[in-house]
């Protein structure tokens, strides 16, 4: 089957490397680090600011901003009040209301609920559950944001409300630049990561268990390219296909995927009213251990999806593919699958539909 399929669409790879190409026609090889974007405010923006902001996301998938001045938090949470100014355009316009904002302990930590998800060390003993690595001070692997929202993570806002005492470093990776390298290493390689279950990814336990197989590379239900490539790391355990060009792909992507090379940008976070927009659908990101002190370190974060109609919650075991992945892979047209909230039972091996807001 994934012989048969492979040396099928070879032809199909060549689209979606040209539709890759497309998407980053004017992309310049990105720097090891980039200076933010100083703003005297977020209030008000000029046309300037608006555009290099703007241009940096466009150019590199990421623009880094920075406020010289203490925001104001009188209308809610700073990093809407520069997104408003920024919504000329599809990536920051559709937000998603996820169920963890405002949760009960970012509430008794940080105060009322301000419409963004907070990312913080939560402390507690195993007597009180397992937390998820995400919500702890550990190095969180590389990953996209959105496991369970089938790809559909258009872009993420990141915010420093709060530094660590040291460490928290943040690597964002330029996936179009990446598999760009790739297909010109390797054609066949290439189209291999194009097969399905070319990786699985399962998270076991808790309120977000899921499973996910999928091609790494495909074209998505919107028919642009879309990526879907993740490291093991905390409760998220990652398989790759036990087949050679697949695992040839997985090395040449370890490669690049790391701090200081060609395709990654690092962020420091090390500065209160400092962030980041990102597009999530176009790279991946890891952050490093860090220390704590009395202050605790606390991102803001804010989902913005690729469209209104992938704005409600979804927690769902497929990617959403292209149709032309249908004949192939009947799993896929299972619309049941596209929307709902499921909850992955590894006894079973199965997803049951579930409520998991709350």
């Amino acid at each position: 089957m994934e012989y048969k399929f492979l040396t099928g669409v070879e032809k199909w790879a060549e689209e979606l490397y040209k539709a890759i190409c497309s998407v980053s026609e004017s992309r310049a090889k990105l720097l090891v680090s980039k200076r933010p974007i100083t703003l005297p405010s977020f209030e008000a923006l000029s046309k300037q600011e608006r555009s290099m902001l703007k241009a940096q996301y466009e150019k590199f998938g990421i623009c880094l901003f920075a406020s010289s001045s203490i925001p104001d938090r009188t209308n809610g949470h700073p990093l809407f009040r520069l997104v408003e100014q920024l919504r000329d355009d599809d990536w920051l316009n559709f937000p998603m209301r996820h169920p963890l904002e405002g949760h009960p302990e970012s509430v008794k930590r940080f105060g009322p609920n301000d419409h963004t998800f907070k990312i913080y060390d939560l402390s507690k003993s195993p007597a009180e559950g397992y937390v998820e690595v995400a919500e702890t001070h550990k190095e969180f692997h590389t990953h996209s944001d959105g496991l369970g929202s089938g790809g559909t993570v258009q872009t993420v806002v990141l915010y420093c409300d709060s530094p660590a005492e040291r460490g928290g470093q943040f690597y964002y990776y330029d996936l179009i630049e990446l598999f760009k390298l790739l297909y010109e290493y390797s054609r066949k390689t290439f189209a291999a990561l194009m097969m399905d279950r070319a990786i699985t990814v399962t998270r076991n336990r808790g309120k977000g268990a899921i499973r996910v197989s999928s091609p790494i590379i495909y074209f998505a239900d919107d028919e642009l390219p879309g990526f879907f490539y993740r490291k093991p790391s905390g409760e998220y355990s990652v398989e790759y296909a036990n087949y050679k060009l697949v695992q040839e792909g997985i090395q040449f992507i370890e490669q690049y995927a790391q701090p200081g090379t060609t395709c990654s940008i690092e962020v420091p976070f090390d500065q209160p009213f400092t962030g980041a927009i990102l597009n999530n659908r176009f790279s991946a990101h890891h952050r490093n251990s860090f220390v704590d002190d009395a202050s605790s370190r606390l991102l803001s974060r804010k989902w913005y999806m690729r469209s209104t109609t992938h704005q409600p919650y979804k927690h769902i075991p497929l990617i959403l593919l292209s149709e032309r992945y249908y004949k192939l892979y009947p799993r896929y047209a299972d619309r049941k699958y596209h929307t709902g909230e499921w909850l992955y039972d590894s006894a079973t091996d199965s997803h049951q539909i579930a409520n998991l807001i709350g």
